[in-house]
């Protein structure tokens, strides 16, 4: 068990002051976008005692840092948004192997600003939320969208509308939703062209800001406004508009898997995914765009999102198939097993005692420890909130 150094990431979209402040540094007005825990190549954690970083530590003896396996197996991440990240997906097992290879062939190297596929990996991932947080995750149904637009009256939408109208069909209705909603976003991002936009968005950010709505849309709306002055001209700001809302409270989260279109607007969480860096990005970002593969990667089913609540002191989030792992935990003086490693533990607010492989450690708000599969049950007693995130079960 040892003290562990996650890396920061300064993006555009970063909150100058969540971060420092939970590391207890002063800000120092950069963007603090990301703070990660994990061995991915492109930015590995260190091990604070030997000053290794973890990706080595894990090709030095994967047996005793893993106990199964060569790949560290998730990769966890303090996030803080000021502003709205991109509209984007993340690939599936097969299309990440396939893309990884394809810009290989290519010869893109992996930090160039114009690869997508950093790795081979698929990026599933669950977001806990530690302040009040807004989103933009999975398609909306088409009924109700065409209800959202009903509303703005904006004459450039009516393609829009009657993509999503369509003919009356004969397969089921979240199959011809399905049809209609990839439709919509392929004419989005291949037909409508940048002055088209430009109008296009100047005339739904008027038309949201003025619209008459009873409540249900009032968020959608405000943040229509909100993006179209951030990203003037992006044609994202019109695809927005075909996503579920969501705002999360501190503790409730969200788990979003492959192909489904989402983006993260504002609000500070804990996330943990798959060891991947994998990013399809759409709009909404001075970042690197490739609708096409957006389109190829893409699910355009429909999705309902489900909001998960905590409940007790020692809350495990559910993710499909126990591809990895995050505990909630607000630990007090009686111990409270959290598992097994290989696992990171991050303490959030107050300070606790870990114990794990015979050794116990103090961890404090901001600080974070790593425990290997060697050390075996992991036990946490104190106050305050941390999250135990692991490669699940």
């Amino acid at each position: 068990m040892e003290g562990l150094e996650g890396v920061d990431r300064r993006y555009a979209w970063g909150d100058p002051r969540f971060i420092p402040e939970l590391l207890g540094q002063p800000a120092d007005g950069t963007p603090f976008a990301e703070l990660w825990f994990g061995a991915h190549p492109s930015a590995p954690s260190t091990l604070q005692d030997s000053g290794v970083t973890l990706d080595r530590a894990v090709r030095a003896d994967p047996g005793a840092v893993l106990g199964q396996g060569t790949v560290f197996p998730f990769l966890a991440k303090v996030l803080a948004a000021a502003e709205p990240l991109s509209i984007q997906v993340h690939p599936d097992a097969d299309q990440a192997r396939e893309g990884h290879e394809r810009e290989d062939a290519k010869g893109i190297a992996l930090d160039a600003a114009d690869r997508t596929y950093r790795d081979p990996f698929p990026k599933p991932e669950l977001i806990c939320a530690l302040t009040p947080f807004s989103a933009k995750c999975g398609l909306r149904r088409v009924t109700d969208t065409l209800e959202l637009l009903a509303l703005l009256d904006v004459e450039a939408l009516d393609p829009l509308r009657a993509i999503l109208a369509g003919p009356p069909g004969t397969g089921t209705a979240e199959g011809e939703d399905a049809g209609r909603l990839r439709e919509a976003i392929r004419w989005l991002f291949t037909d409508v062209d940048a002055d088209a936009a430009t109008d296009m968005v100047d005339a739904l950010s008027t038309a949201a800001a003025t619209a008459a709505d009873d409540g249900r849309f009032q968020a959608v709306l405000s943040w229509t406004v909100r993006l179209a002055r951030t990203y003037p001209g992006d044609v994202g700001v019109i695809v927005s508009l075909l996503l579920n809302h969501v705002e999360l409270a501190p503790g409730q989260a969200l788990y979003m898997g492959a192909g489904h279109l989402h983006s993260y607007l504002s609000g500070a969480a804990v996330e943990i995914m798959a060891p991947s860096d994998n990013v399809v990005r759409g709009g909404l970002t001075r970042k690197h765009v490739d609708t096409a593969e957006l389109l190829r990667v893409l699910d355009a089913s429909p999705m309902q999102p489900v909001v998960q609540d905590p409940s007790g002191p020692l809350h495990r989030y559910v993710v499909p198939d126990e591809a990895f792992g995050l505990t909630r935990v607000e630990p007090g003086p009686a111990p409270l097993t959290l598992g097994e490693g290989p696992g990171v533990l991050l303490m959030v607010e107050g300070e606790a005692t870990v114990a794990a492989g015979g050794d116990t450690r103090g961890v404090a708000r901001g600080s974070a420890l790593f425990v290997p599969a060697e050390d075996g049950p992991v036990t946490l007693t104190g106050t305050g909130l941390a999250f135990w995130a692991d490669g699940g079960r």
